[in-house]
């Protein structure tokens, strides 16, 4: 048994008597965020004697970052009684572990990064019942990583675990120390009717060998599971961890970095702000989830009580539960669009730390089953706050990440696999006939080419085609956090490597466009791209050579005028103009046994149904008549079944190739020659999926030996890159008279 588990088991046993206890998140190995001018506070309860109000101290003793002797004492700001409602508001959620009448705070004094402490926190009215030690602390920088499922993701499930435990093991100057400290998981979630602030769910009250912060270095060396048990390492965060390490190499100034991971899967973000902040806006989404979405339970329950405990930053990766709802808008105060940069202020407000903690986004993955196909473009854009980049003016000091490219590669045939492609025949040994080759090292994009032979082996944690409910959990998460790193850097200046001064902390950002004749060019924001220059990728725009049923991709698309056949067309403005269609299901018209699907403009001009309409159970006469009134024709090609039939406006969408304009780096010229284009274009857009169902239009893979799972999705694989993939984006075009630069909405 190490030195630490006895340490452990002495707080075990020592559990009943102790007088005075810590929240969640304070244990010995814990980093606390470094600062010149703010110690950061540690708090927790303790109890009286007989009435008497304990009088809480804190005795620091250790060296510092630069090898100095450190011992001082610290008077608690406060101890009163604590007066906080801990009811849980599910009975899923545990009643909090029993604890003192009393809750106090101290606040530590400021450090750099580094050293090594041991804080004894005692009661002087107490003797020796009353304290508790928590040793080999440290000072660095402390991320807090939320959101749901594919942040809460454990690294178990992921292509690069082996090796990344392997890197940490070896550890060398590259790496500093990492720690982790997870609250909360998939399906492990705290709720309440109030905040937090002090708690004692998962924390030493309530099981000191379980809810402690771990050294990555040390947990990385436990085997990843035993005796069907995962390990500490094995089910944190993998975005978060990810993003850590990365962050860890790219720091000029090599700083302790502490993870803290509270996130839960299949959960909206309505459950993690308060019920006033989400009252500032409008049209939010109340389609369920894990939690009920309407009260701010999971930020009262799991955001709060780390209010008090200092970061330098936050990361969230979420949205899978909200994308059925309106993305909105941020200047128009609705949907998603509001809530997300809501969140955000909500959370700086309460956040007690010297500088204003840093956001980050991963936006949502590619290729999922979960989320709404037809909304997938208009949704990241609203995770921009509708700017189409993050940093904006409604979400300053922010960073993020596209990843709509990192599709699991094998995310069409998870959980069955017909062709034996992604894993060898169990009796034979060997990969299908059917199956294509497998790409090459060379064929795989510089940043990604590690991943080549880990999606080959497919064997995360060593088990076979291991998986987390499909294609909406990405396997590739290490360029999420890698991405997610870089991005951040940009924003951590002076601590940034001078080699990275200047590169692109966003993906390529469209500004504006030229048309003039059959010659159509894009601008991007110079300011945001740095001294990057434009990576085009190559990019499979042969619709012939695409799956059965794909009719749209993340690549370049544009939309042409109608043809003479109108009958099927609502107009070229609705048409090409629309940001997001959606469908009602209705009664088949009559003389016709087949159902029937009206399609419409939900994001952008053209007829709405109304809502009472859209929302009314017995919608389909009501529609019916709705559409008739409003004299327009609908498609009836389908049976009634959740798949929609075929929107019958796509065919005006036509997928284009992407090439360079000279020495121009900041400019992209969309090929309408190649694609024998000839008609005006109204609108373009890339990486914003309008028709298919996600797992096949929102893909960067749309080739049909990809779509039967003959082949891999090559992670990286669409075409406009700096080292970040580009920001999504639908811009309408008014005029090809003049040739000049026509701004982006």
């Amino acid at each position: 048994m190490t030195a630490l588990s006895l340490l452990f088991v002495a707080l075990t046993t020592s559990q009943a008597s102790r007088r005075v206890e810590l929240s969640a998140g304070f244990t010995s190995n814990m980093v606390l965020q470094r600062s010149s001018k703010n110690g950061p506070f540690i708090y927790g309860f303790a109890s009286d004697i007989d009435g008497e109000i304990p009088g809480i101290f804190a005795e620091v003793e250790g060296v510092g970052g630069g090898g100095e002797k450190v011992k001082y004492t610290k008077k608690a700001l406060y101890v009163r009684k604590f007066e906080q409602d801990e009811t849980p508001s599910d009975p899923a959620t545990p009643q909090p572990p029993p604890h003192g009448s009393y809750e106090w705070k101290v606040e530590l004094n400021p450090s750099n990064a580094g050293g090594n402490y041991s804080i004894l926190i005692h009661d002087d009215k107490a003797g020796d019942m009353g304290e508790v030690r928590v040793e080999n602390v440290t000072y660095g920088d402390v991320w807090f990583c939320s959101g749901q499922s594919n942040m809460a993701l454990s690294l178990s499930y992921t292509f690069s675990v082996e090796s990344l435990a392997r890197e940490l093991r070896q550890a060398n100057d590259n790496i500093t120390d990492i720690r982790h400290f997870q609250y909360g998981g998939m399906g492990d979630h705290f709720e309440a009717y109030s905040p937090q602030w002090i708690t004692t769910w998962n924390s030493l009250s309530a099981d000191p060998n379980l809810f402690h912060w771990h050294i990555a270095k040390e947990s990385a060396k436990e085997p990843l599971h035993l005796n069907k048990r995962f390990s500490p390492f094995a089910l944190f965060s993998a975005t978060c961890m990810y993003f850590g390490v990365e962050l860890s190499k790219r720091m000029a100034t090599k700083v302790p970095i502490g993870l803290i991971q509270s996130a839960v899967g299949g959960t909206q973000i309505e459950s993690w702000m308060s019920n006033e902040t989400l009252s500032t806006c409008s049209d939010v989404s109340r389609t369920g989830g894990a939690v009920p979405q309407n009260n701010g339970r999971l930020y009262y329950g799991m955001v709060a009580p780390f209010a008090n405990y200092s970061v330098r930053g936050m990361i969230w990766y979420q949205g899978e539960n909200n994308v059925y709802g309106d993305p909105g808008n941020s200047i128009q105060h609705q949907g998603y669009g509001c809530e997300l940069p809501a969140m955000i202020r909500n959370w700086r407000n309460i956040w007690r730390s010297e500088k204003q903690p840093l956001f980050g986004v991963a936006a949502l993955a590619g290729g999922g089953s979960e989320g709404y196909g037809y909304h997938m473009g208009e949704f990241r854009w609203a995770e921009t706050a509708n700017f189409g980049h993050w940093n904006n003016p409604q979400m300053p000091n922010t960073f993020g990440a596209q990843v709509y490219d990192l599709e699991d590669p094998w995310a069409v045939v998870l959980g069955r696999d017909p062709y034996n492609c992604s894993l060898p025949d169990p009796n034979t040994g060997k990969y299908g006939k059917e199956c294509k080759p497998f790409p090459k090292p060379d064929k795989w994009s510089k940043e990604l080419r590690y991943l080549a032979p880990l999606v080959r082996n497919n064997s995360p944690a060593g088990i076979p085609g291991s998986a987390y409910m499909g294609g909406i959990h990405p396997r590739d998460k290490r360029p999420v956090g890698e991405r997610l790193a870089l991005s951040a850097i940009q924003l951590l200046h002076p601590e940034t490597q001078s080699s990275l001064h200047g590169l692109a902390g966003t993906g390529p950002t469209l500004v504006g466009c030229k048309y003039h004749g059959h010659r159509l060019v894009i601008g991007l924001n110079v300011s945001l791209l740095g001294k990057e220059g434009l990576e085009l990728r190559p990019f499979n725009n042969n619709r012939s050579s695409w799956g059965k049923k794909v009719t749209d991709s993340l690549g370049g698309m544009v939309c042409i005028a109608s043809s003479t056949n109108t009958t099927q067309r609502i107009g070229n403005q609705t048409t090409c103009h629309c940001q997001g269609w959606d469908y009602i299901m209705m009664d088949p018209p009559k003389g016709s046994q087949n159902p029937g699907t009206f399609w419409y403009c939900r994001f952008g001009p053209g007829y709405k149904p109304p809502k009472h309409v859209i929302q009314n159970e017995d919608r389909r006469k009501q529609v019916e008549k709705s559409i008739v009134d409003a004299k327009l024709r609908y498609n009836t090609d389908s049976p009634l079944t959740w798949v929609p039939a075929t929107n019958p406006y796509q065919s005006q969408w036509i997928p284009v190739d992407l090439k360079s304009v000279g020495s121009n780096r900041y400019a992209v010229e969309w090929d309408l020659k190649q694609a024998g284009i000839q008609d005006t274009v109204h609108a373009i857009r890339l990486a914003w999926p309008l028709f298919d169902s996600p797992l096949v239009g929102d893909t960067c893979c749309p080739s049909k030996d990809v779509r039967e799972g003959k082949a891999i999705c090559l992670p990286g694989s669409c075409p406009l890159y700096t080292n970040i993939t580009a920001n999504s984006f639908h811009q309408n075009l008014f005029s090809r008279s003049k040739e000049k630069w026509l701004p982006s909405r």
